[in-house]
């Protein structure tokens, strides 16, 4: 296929990014292009972050990210994986032997419901289940508490992480696959077509459905989840329909396993504020206008900047970042 060019590395300049996902590998693509060397520091046994781990298989083959890592390394990428900033190798020491550093670490804690129970062992977050199934799909060691099959797998949320979940546990052979909103179909927050796909592979959608507690049994799992039906009420400030629930409407849902997909929030690693890197109330680190953070030098872009985003808006941020990190440095 088509094959980007690339310079090579001509300049004596050298940059560090710290995340090899949409906004690592974008940032990279468009420092090489500029002859400036990159070295990329990933956690993971493989590069490609979201796009690897957190997106499944039926929805992007891993082929892609695969054939676009190959040929950063052959323009002279150097990738470094395993290694986990803050624990396997500073900050500083990073920091210190580059010219710059583009910080794309994602937002990857998912978040919780706050519910009586849900710290379970049987309580999943999405991307601990995804990853683990990912990692199966790639023959590598994996947990095999993930394995679903013949269970009754019940998984709360309504995004398109929702239905990357739900829809691999149905090819998994899962018994059955529920999925409980809060709202109705029209309401839900992940994609039309994603919802279509979910119902044709036959996952069961229990609308109106408002999670009340996980119902938890001698042996310390949860066996079932206590729900109240809900109606969408009075619109809000933001012209939303509040939800109410219907009292006296409570009822139970058998569930083997539950998967939280909730959205998910920053990561907060240490060497930020070690480092003068500034983030807001949320977690997310503080930019200007040319991505720089409140530490001159470090660049940021992504869900690390903006919250949990889209895969292209974090490429987006990565090629700005770039080539404000390269008219810097080249100037």
């Amino acid at each position: 296929g088509l094959k980007p060019e690339f310079p090579g590395i001509t300049t004596n300049k050298k940059v560090a990014v710290i995340g090899s996902g949409p906004a690592g590998l974008s940032a990279a693509t468009y420092l090489l292009r500029s002859g400036i060397a990159v070295s990329m520091y990933e956690r993971s046994d493989k590069a490609g972050g979201l796009l690897t781990y957190g997106i499944p298989n039926f929805k992007l083959d891993k082929k892609i990210v695969d054939r676009r890592v190959t040929l950063l390394k052959e323009a002279g990428l150097e990738l470094i994986l395993n290694c986990s900033v803050g624990d396997d190798m500073s900050f500083e020491e990073i920091a210190g032997s580059h010219d710059a550093v583009f910080i794309g670490i994602g937002a990857t804690k998912g978040k919780c419901a706050g519910l009586p129970g849900e710290t379970a062992p049987n309580v999943y977050a999405a991307m601990e289940y995804l990853t683990a199934i990912q990692r199966k799909n790639f023959s590598l060691e994996y947990d095999k508490q993930f394995d679903f099959k013949d269970l009754n797998v019940v998984v709360i949320g309504g995004g398109d992480t929702a239905m990357d979940c739900l829809r691999t546990a149905k090819r998994e052979g899962a018994k059955t696959v529920t999925c409980l909103y809060r709202r109705d179909a029209q309401n839900m927050p992940g994609s039309r077509k994603e919802y279509k796909n979910a119902m044709e592979e036959g996952v069961d959608f229990a609308f109106f459905t408002s999670p009340k507690e996980m119902i938890v049994g001698e042996d310390g799992r949860v066996v079932a989840i206590e729900a109240v039906k809900t109606v969408l009420g009075a619109k809000d400030e933001s012209g939303r329909q509040r939800m109410e629930e219907l009292k006296g409407s409570e009822f139970q849902v058998t569930a083997d396993v539950v998967v939280l997909a909730l959205g998910f929030d920053t990561q907060k690693p240490s060497f930020l504020a070690e480092n003068g890197i500034e983030t807001n109330e949320w977690g997310e680190i503080l930019l200007d206008e040319t991505h720089q953070t409140t530490t001159a030098g470090i660049y940021a872009g992504g869900d690390c900047y903006r919250g949990a985003d889209l895969v292209v808006t974090a490429a987006y941020d990565g090629r700005e970042a770039a080539r404000h990190i390269a008219a810097a440095l080249l100037q």
